[in-house]
Parts: C-alpha cells; structure tokens; sequence
C-alpha cells in the first residue's frame, strides 16, 4: 500500500521543496550581493530575513506532515531537515543582526532615543555650520563672515584695493607707503602692494565697516572696511605686524582694533620688520627720490665736516711748529757755566739766557735788557 503512494509522495515532496523557487535565482543573487557591499537597508534585509525564516518553518512543517503519511528516503529526509534548518538560521541570523544594529521600542515599535536623538545631531550638524575659530588679540571679529562676501579684482597700494563690488576699499587703521607717482615712490611702496596682493590673491574676502568709525564722515571712510581673509585674519592688522605700513585713522578718530593695530605696530618696530628696519627705510617713508636725496645731502655734509675737521687740525699743527721754531733752544742744564762771549755761548747750544738763568752774566748783556747773547753782535 505504500509502495503505490511513493510516486505520489516524491511529487508532494518535490512540490513542497519547489517553496525554494518561488523567488527568482537573480533575486537570491541579487539581495547577497546587497548584503556583501553593504548596499542594503536595514528593512530590506529585515524583511529578507522574516521570509526566510517563514519559509524554512513552512518547510519544517510541511515535511512532518510528510513523513506520517508517505515513506521519506534518506535522500528526502536530508533534502527536507537540511533544507528547513539552513533556511531558519540563515532568517534567524539575518534579523537579528538588524535588530541589534537598529533596536526598536518593544512597547511602541518606534526608533529607540538614542536612535532619534542621533539623526535630530546629525541632521542639525549638517544644516548649522561650526562656527570660525578667531583669536582677538589678533584682531579677529568672530562675526566676519556676516559681512560682505566679495573678491579684490586691483590692489592700488599697501592700503586700498578694488573689488569686484566696490570700485575703491580703503583698510581701516592702517597708512602703507603711497606709489601714486611711478617714478618718485614712498620708500616700501613696492613691497607693501605685493604683500597685500600675494595675501588677497584667488580668495575670498569679507567686508566690514566699523559704523563708529564711519559715523557722521564723509569720503574716504564711507568705502572704508576691515578686510578678512577666509581663515579670519584681518589683513591690516597682519600687514601691521609684519611692517608694510603705520598705524592710522582718518582725522585722528579711535577705531574698534586701534589698540591692537598699534600693538602690532610696536612689534614691527621692536623686530625691525619691514620699513622699520635701517637697511630699507628705517621708518622713514618719503619717497625714494626724496630720500636719495637727503641722503646725498646726509653725505655731503659729513664730507664737509671731515673736511674743515682736517683743516682745522692742520692749521693747528702748522701754528704748533711755529712756535716750536720761534723758541730758542734750551741749553744743557748747568748753573755754574760761565762764557766769554756770546759767540763761545752759541758755540755751546747758548742764546737768549735771562737773568738768573745759566750761562748769563752782565757782560754778556751789553743792552742791559737782561737777556744775554740776544743779538748775533
């Protein structure tokens, strides 16, 4: 009796296992690729994994209620416990890794605190910027990017440019060595324009008017800004520092970073950075022209001053031998020497003997004048 319901138990057999190709082979294939490249989601795989845990426990059950009506070959039974078991686990292992990757509210089936408390971080992260790190004792105004955005097209000199939205921007709190004229420029001139160009150059910079500064003013503070790099330096406060320009303020009015502007200025001139330093203009600013002038001027003088020190020292020299010659020789020192005549005395290294000196007596004072031998009679 059996042995007839065989055939029809491979048949319910194979009917029950064709559970397996339900699904498309490329679905199979496709959703391991998913799970291998981390491309999935986590309720696709959930879902994957509940189906194949439902699938291998209809299996399971599907093969016991086999087994008590039909005779199972081995084959049969390695097909259907294999098969069931594979297939549980692999559901089983599925949706447990996603649950424990994204736990859910066991009371509500909602996205656990954390879960929640980690996007509203996320989503805030992405949509608020963090804000600049500025120091203040360099000048820097935490704000600077509220102002406005703009890009220099022309720098005119170490003090003023052109941007793209303003046809002229003076920095504030700062006066750099003027180039108006090419052929007679400010000593530093030169170096001061390529400082500022080289700093400004393909960024972006950030405008702001200090309105206490500005107030109640006409041109040139009205297009007068602090001016920003991307990374928050203020520009004339870093050409300060650096000494390519002096601090200053339109008609002598104090300005937010006058302090600081004037504490760079001071370590400029304390390092000897820039004009400060006596090998370019030594603080001094006029033009080179100028300059070379009074330099020439400088010399001239110091020349004229060696020149009438010499004179001065020769004409001493000369009136020094004057005397020298004019003096008669002093005899060898000998109280009791006595001459004949004036002509042994000179002989002897005598002349001019005054009273009381050696060598003198009133016979050889013939004038009475007291000075012997004073004359070549």
């Amino acid at each position: 009796m059996r042995r007839n319901k065989l055939p029809r138990f491979n048949a319910d057999i194979k009917q029950s296992i064709s559970v397996f190709h339900i699904v498309p082979l490329w679905v199979w294939v496709l959703f391991l690729i998913l799970f291998l490249a981390g491309l999935h989601e986590n309720g696709l795989l959930l879902s994957i994994g509940s189906i194949l845990t439902l699938v291998g426990i209809t299996f399971a059950i599907s093969y016991i209620i086999k087994k008590r009506r039909y005779q199972l070959t081995k084959t049969d039974k390695k097909i259907a416990i294999y098969g069931s078991t594979i297939t549980i686990v692999v559901g089983l292992i599925i949706t447990g890794t996603v649950v424990q990757k994204d736990p859910i509210s066991s009371t509500q089936g909602y996205p656990s605190q954390s879960r929640v408390n980690q996007s509203v971080k996320t989503a805030s992260e992405k949509k608020i910027p963090e804000p600049p790190k500025v120091d203040e004792t360099m000048a820097q105004d935490i704000h600077y990017r509220e102002g406005i955005k703009d890009k220099v097209t022309k720098v005119i000199d170490g003090d003023t440019i052109v941007t793209d939205k303003h046809s002229r921007v003076h920095l504030i709190g700062i006066a750099a060595p003027k180039n108006d004229h090419a052929e007679n420029p400010q000593c530093f001139s030169a170096e001061a324009s390529q400082k500022l160009t080289e700093l400004t150059a393909n960024t972006t910079i950030y405008l702001m008017k200090d309105f206490a500064y500005t107030k109640n003013n006409q041109e040139p503070t009205s297009n007068s800004f602090y001016v920003y790099l991307e990374n928050g330096t203020n520009i004339a406060y870093q050409l300060l520092k650096d000494g390519y320009g002096r601090e200053s303020s339109h008609n002598h009015q104090s300005y937010k970073w006058q302090q600081k502007f004037r504490e760079a200025q001071n370590d400029a001139q304390k390092n000897t950075k820039g004009l400060w330093n006596e090998n370019t203009c030594a603080g001094d600013t006029i033009s080179v022209a100028a300059k070379r002038q009074k330099q020439k001027e400088a010399k001239e003088k110091q020349h004229q001053k060696i020149e009438a020190e010499g004179q001065t020292q020769q004409k001493l020299r000369a009136a020094t031998a004057t005397r020298q010659t004019q003096q008669p020789a002093q005899p060898p020192s000998n109280p009791n020497i006595q001459f004949r005549s004036c002509k042994e005395a000179r002989a002897a290294g005598y002349s001019h003997m005054r009273r009381g000196q050696p060598g003198y007596s009133q016979a050889l004072d013939r004038d009475n004048d007291g000075i012997a031998c004073d004359s070549h009679r």
